[in-house]
């Protein structure tokens, strides 16, 4: 039977590959790492319960264990309260000031919050299997070693990267054209190596310390040469400069301060635990500081500009982390039981005011997680890692790791939660991992202590174990699937619908035998499910041969879509639209209705459930039916939703049979005014002045909403004093005086509206707003232009100014000012692409080829996306057939991202061009 010895070094090297394993798969995949943790837990209940006869087992304070068993049974606890069954629970519970249905019906996602328990599981599993199986001083740096070795494979590659100025990897589904290793960002890729670069610095200085203490010699150098640890020292020095240069290459502005910070952690932590005195610091610093002194001049003269204008940048426009951190603490004090696990991208779009874009994360580990577990899993979070902070403090002198080297794992410690005030580090297994090996290693003790076996001493790794097992198969089948990136061919089916009908039918049935190959592997992925239910629906309006057929596959996947994610809107309003086609109307108005209720106001699906009571309408003439179309139609003007076709159909409909019953949508809602005044703009955008008038005189109480509609439809018939008339007697705010200025504006009356827009306390906007859309129609540019030079002497100047006298000036034919006020215009907003594709086009026009680029070299640097800029380039050379100028911005394109398959095919295309 192998001993102890034996397997511990065989349960570390699986936690080593688990590592790196981790860190390779794009640094977030679940399968792979996690099944190979999931095997490490059963490899270590082996070593305990069956190998180790002598009940050697390190003591772990209960207080620890306990606290991490709470976390784990607070998620399980938690993925249970969020489950339907519970909110079928009695009145007198769901009573209480808790927010259960809100609850439920905002985390839509229950698989997720699932798994989340899973992956946090495992590492507070490894956690307390470290100190089982590196008690020796011997296995703790084979751990450590083995997490630089890691670090250095990332860095090489980021290294190399960075040299040839191309991603290497391929895989990766977001390729940024920067330093970011096989980790899916540079971000989570330069919080990795922060941490590891500590440790990679702390074992260097560990055997440089040792070195001069056992020599006699005064020079460092020397010293360091004629120890027997020279190799070692060599390697450690070389290791820790690439990990560092490569955390600066990265320009990451979180993971350098983290650095800093864990920096000066372990500087602090090291003449604590050596009893460093000031005179010494001040010998060894003069040693020290030329090698630094060189390294730092090399970072500024290649890479410190950059990071300085990232880190201006910040400060002068702020971060949008922290408007992501606002949306999550609104939702986190809305539900202080916490939304679930992994649950962060489902239950923000209703608190996204600012229309920012939909993250998974909000790059806070700290926000994130009192968003998702609450108060309850904030406390015991909070209590979990102040009994382990203390724990380590009160053994840090029988700990098994050196006193530099437990310096250095308590300062990467520190790195990884200062990266997780800024990222989402945490939520990402390799990171996860890396955390518990270093928790797990500072409470490990030197000595093994014998004591009887004590059952109690395992309850919690029993709980452990058995609450992770059932989720693996899951984890695994999720992650497999999530290789076939079946979102990123649901959205590609929407670009391929100009195909004809078969092309487009044949299309649709090959998109979903792929995504039932990913099926294949996790039979309930909800998100899975829906798509191939959505796609057979579109492949039955398109086969009338198999209609019944594919709509019958399209309810059985829905439906199974459905039962896993019981409160997604989406899922019922595409059902309802199969059992419409399938004529089941009383099942298709109780699953369109449940889809209402559960997103109220969720604008995507306005048009399509607003279309599906104008059916019902039709068919069956029932009242009931206009109300549920003008509550649709109410959200859609509060959208601004484009209108369509059938939309126009609905308010028609709604609108005659309201006039002739007298009764309008005040009966169901109260704001009787501002629906028949949106009823009325609807009709004005179609051109139906008749019933946009009848509209009018059904607005009762209200003279300035009447008399706004009045003055609309006086503008589109030609009576503009009849308008202006009208206008005059509105209680004009802001928003009804833009409104009103674009309308004048769009129907010629210049001065009409220069006059409103005057007498009613305009301002900057509003008037470039006004002027733009002159410019568009070709209103008399003198009039324009004299207003733009009034509103330049009222208000400061600004790039939208400049930008609008280039305008102007190239309507007016004056070539020379045109290229002047554009170049203006980008030189007062460098980042604003518009501004410099409007430049760059204007030099083109003239056939200013070097000076365009010129240009594109100087501006370049300011824009956030370089590739879409060096894209835009190579496209226009090429249409003036200019192509060797196209093949050389075609190229610094590719370098930013090869991933891109225009701007390869141009390459390919340009240098078969070239040979030719």
């Amino acid at each position: 039977m192998a001993t102890p010895a034996v397997v511990s070094k065989l349960l570390l090297f699986v936690i080593s590959c688990a590592l790196f394993t981790a860190s390779c798969l794009y640094g977030a995949v679940d399968p792979i790492p996690q099944v190979t943790l999931l095997i490490v837990v059963f490899a270590c209940w082996f070593c305990v319960l069956i190998v180790n006869t002598k009940n050697h087992i390190v003591q772990i304070p209960s207080s620890v264990l306990f606290l991490a068993g709470c976390v784990s049974v607070f998620m399980v606890v938690q993925w249970f309260l969020l489950h339907e069954q519970v909110l079928k629970a009695p009145y007198t519970l769901r009573n209480i000031s808790l927010p259960w249905e809100t609850l439920q019906a905002t985390t839509t996602n229950l698989y997720e919050a699932k798994i989340a328990i899973y992956k946090w599981l495992l590492p507070i599993l490894v956690l307390f299997l470290v100190p089982q199986i590196a008690s020796t001083s011997k296995n703790a740096r084979y751990l450590l070693g083995a997490i630089i070795v890691v670090g250095l494979f990332q860095a090489c590659l980021g290294l190399a990267q960075f040299l040839v100025k191309d991603p290497i990897v391929t895989y990766l589904p977001i390729i940024r054209g920067e330093v970011h290793g096989t980790f899916v960002c540079r971000n989570t890729f330069a919080g990795f190596l922060a941490v590891i670069g500590i440790l990679s610095l702390s074992w260097f200085v560990k055997f440089v310390a040792h070195s001069l203490k056992k020599s006699t010699k005064k020079n460092m150098l020397v010293c360091v040469w004629q120890s027997r640890n020279f190799s070692k020292i060599a390697i450690l020095f070389i290791c820790t400069l690439i990990i560092v240069l490569c955390i600066f290459l990265s320009v990451s502005r979180g993971a350098i301060l983290s650095f800093f910070c864990g920096s000066v952690c372990f500087l602090l932590l090291y003449v604590y635990r050596h009893n460093v005195t000031f005179k010494q610091m001040i010998v060894h610093s003069k040693k020290i500081v030329p090698l630094v002194a060189i390294f730092l001049l090399y970072l500024y003269l290649s890479t410190l500009n950059n990071i300085y204008e990232r880190f201006a940048l910040a400060v002068e426009k702020g971060d949008i982390r922290s408007e992501l951190w606002d949306i999550s603490m609104q939702v986190a004090s809305d539900y202080p039981l916490g939304v679930g696990g992994r649950n962060y991208f489902y239950a923000t779009p209703a608190y996204n005011k600012s229309h920012l874009d939909h993250f998974v994360y909000p790059h806070n580990d700290y926000v994130q997680w009192a968003m998702e577990y609450g108060v309850v899993g904030v406390v015991l979070l909070s209590l979990l890692l102040l009994v382990w902070l203390r724990y380590t403090w009160k053994i840090r002198e029988d700990c098994v790791l050196s006193r530099t080297l437990w310096a250095g794992c308590l300062a990467g410690c520190v790195v990884l939660f200062c990266h997780g005030f800024v990222d989402y580090g945490l939520q990402i297994d390799s990171h996860r991992l890396l955390l518990a090996l270093l928790m797990g290693l500072l409470i490990t003790r030197k000595k093994v202590i014998v004591e009887p076996a004590k059952k109690s001493s395992y309850i919690w790794l029993v709980l452990f174990t058995v609450a992770a097992s059932p989720i693996a198969y899951e984890s695994f089948c999720r992650g497999y699937s999530s290789h076939l990136q079946p979102k990123k061919i649901f959205d590609t089916f929407y670009k391929n619908r100009k195909l004809g009908v078969v092309e487009q039918r044949n299309k649709i049935l090959n998109t979903v035998d792929v995504l039932k190959e990913s099926l294949a592997w996790n039979q309930r992925d909800p998100e899975l499910l829906y798509k191939i239910g959505f796609f057979y629906r579109e492949a039955a309006r398109l086969h009338f041969a198999k209609k019944d057929e594919l709509l019958k596959s399209a309810a059985f996947f829905l439906e199974k879509s459905r039962e896993i994610m019981p409160n997604n809107h989406a899922v019922y309003v595409r059902l309802a639209e199969v059992y419409f086609a399938q004529k089941d109307y009383k099942k298709a108005d109780q699953y369109m209705t449940t889809g209402v209720t559960l997103g109220p106001y969720k604008s995507k699906y306005a048009a399509i459930i607003a279309k599906y009571w104008l059916k019902r309408w039709e068919q069956t003439q029932r009242k009931v039916y206009l109300d549920l179309i003008a509550d649709r139609l109410w959200v859609m003007s509060k959208r601004d939703c484009a209108p369509l076709p059938d939309i126009f159909k609905a308010w028609r409909s709604i609108s005659s049979h309201y006039e002739k019953e007298e009764r309008w949508y005040g009966v169901v809602f109260p704001k009787e005014n501002d629906f028949v005044l949106e009823a009325g703009k609807y009709f004005l955008q179609n051109n139906e002045l008749d019933m946009a008038r009848r509209m009018a005189r059904h607005i009762k109480g209200d003279n300035s909403k009447k008399n706004f509609l009045l003055g609309h439809i006086h503008v589109h018939d030609g009576s503009i004093d009849k308008a202006l008339e009208n206008y005059a007697r509105v209680d004009i705010d802001a928003t009804l005086l833009r409104e009103i200025v674009n309308t004048l504006v769009a129907k010629k009356y210049w001065d009409e509206a220069v006059d409103v827009a005057k007498s009613n306390n305009y301002d900057l906007p509003l008037s470039l707003e006004m002027v733009e859309k002159a410019v568009e129609i070709n209103i008399s540019m003198s009039k324009v232009e004299t207003f733009l030079i009034e509103c330049e002497k009222n208000f400061a100047a600004n790039a939208t100014i400049f930008y609008l006298r280039a305008l102007i000036a190239e309507k007016k034919l004056q070539l020379e000012d045109h290229i002047l006020y554009a170049e203006k215009a980008v030189e007062q907003d460098r980042q604003n692409f518009r501004y410099l594709i409007y430049l760059l086009q204007s030099l083109l026009k003239r056939n200013m080829w070097n000076d365009v680029e010129i240009r594109v070299r100087k501006y370049s640097p300011f824009m956030e996306k370089p590739f879409k800029l060096y894209k835009w380039v190579a496209y226009a050379f090429y249409n003036h057939k200019l192509y060797n100028k196209s093949l050389l911005w075609a190229k610094k394109a590719q370098q930013r991202n090869n991933g891109d398959f225009e701007i390869n095919s141009l390459v390919t295309h340009l240098e078969s061009k070239k040979e030719e």
